[in-house]
Parts: C-alpha cells; structure tokens; sequence
C-alpha cells in the first residue's frame, strides 16, 4: 500500500531511512496494525531527540518561543452605572487589512473587565466594537470601553 498524506505527515518525514508501505500504518486501527507502527517507530528512531536524553531526563533548550494566542482585552469604565448586567454585551469586530474579519461578543465579569480570546489574526488589526443591549432602555451614557496594551 503506498503512501498518502497521514503516512507522509506522521511517519515518513519523522523517520530515517525507507519505510516499505508506509500507508498500511494508517488503514486501520487495529491492535495489529497500532503495534506494527510502533514497532517500526522504534527501530527506525525518531529524528528530533536522542533517546539518552529522554532516557536521562534532562531538559531540552526550546529553539523557539512558545506562541501566544491572541485576544482582545479591556475594561468598561462606569460599569457600575449598568443596573441589570445580564442583559448587556459587547460586540467586538476585528479586522485585517487584507480584509480578513473576525466578529465576536464577550460579556464583561462583574467589574466590567472584559477578554475576546483566541480569534487567528496576526499582524496589525483594526478592533470596532458596539453595545450588545437586550434591553434597548439602559443608558449608555457616560460609559466607555478603554482597551489594554499588555493583558496579565
């Protein structure tokens, strides 16, 4: 059985050397077929750690950062104006300069402060953002949306 993309992805490019029907490893998932390619894992050995070191324990020195997701915080000042907050949102529209847009909506936790996680945008962006109101009465005067620079 000759390859396909989860053969190429998952063990061709991880393994030294030549696999014969690397495809076979992933048509089933039988135990049989589940201990073959484990076995074939562990004679072919895996190309990015040495098995001493994993064997020692001892700590690998990342090459790169860790990446960080993406979000959108702040705080509403005057929240506390708001008498029923259930019944108030905010919706946030972020936008690439390609065009891209992401649309959301949080809810603020009980001191108005607020967080739109992990939306896949990177690069510059443009946030807009309105009131999410259930109910049209409540007044929003006065009351204003400050995002943050740094989020901790």
């Amino acid at each position: 059985m000759q390859g396909n993309i989860y053969s190429n992805f998952f063990l061709s490019s991880e393994l030294k050397g030549y696999i014969h029907n690397p495809g076979y490893y992933f048509n089933n998932t039988s135990d049989s077929t589940l201990k073959a390619l484990d076995l074939i894992m562990q004679t072919n050995g895996w190309r990015r750690f040495k098995w001493q070191q994993v064997l020692n324990h001892e700590p690998v020195a990342l090459r790169y950062k860790a990446e960080q997701d993406l979000y959108a915080a702040g705080e509403i000042t005057n929240y506390s104006k708001i008498k029923d907050k259930n019944l108030f949102a905010l919706n946030i529209l972020v936008e690439t300069p390609d065009s891209s847009s992401y649309a959301g909506y949080v809810r603020p936790d009980s001191t108005g402060k607020f967080v739109l996680e992990n939306y896949n945008f990177s690069g510059k962006s443009s946030v807009y953002f309105n009131w999410a109101l259930a109910d049209k009465s409540i007044d929003t005067s006065g009351i204003r949306v400050k995002f943050y620079n740094v989020f901790n």
